[in-house]
């Protein structure tokens, strides 16, 4: 009887691979920001992002992403001013510019660069969890 060849393991999806790394980067940020930035609410957390989580270039930069409470992340969409004043107050006033050039950069993140960036933010996410007991 001939032996039976063992199954080859299916290579994970590249959108199981990028859901892993946006719960990875919502938790480095929920972490990391005390408050919401743009009112400084501590209700509601999420992971809000300046440019838009469409754009692969910068959906998991983390000068790309804050913690907003839910009004806010919402309202970013109709009304840019408040996270664009946090985000000239912390990295520069020509920032968002960068950021948007960024975004608008075609870029394909292949699944070994997204299991390497995967690797570095786990590494990211230890520190704040170790800072933060």
């Amino acid at each position: 009887m001939p032996k039976a060849v063992p199954k080859k393991k299916k290579a994970e999806s590249l959108s199981t691979i990028t859901n892993r790394l946006d719960r990875l980067v919502s938790k480095i940020v929920r972490l990391r920001d005390p408050a919401c930035v743009t009112c400084g609410s501590t209700e509601t957390a999420q992971c809000g992002h300046y440019v838009s989580r469409v754009f692969i270039s910068t959906r998991f930069d983390l000068s790309n992403c804050h913690r907003q409470c839910a009004a806010c992340n919402m309202r970013h969409e109709l009304d840019p001013v408040p996270y664009t004043l946090f985000i000239q107050r912390e990295f520069g006033y020509e920032y968002p510019a960068t950021l948007s050039a960024l975004a608008h950069q075609t870029k394909v993140l292949k699944r070994a660069e997204r299991l390497e960036l995967e690797a570095e933010l786990k590494i990211e996410l230890a520190k704040l969890e170790e800072f933060n007991e």
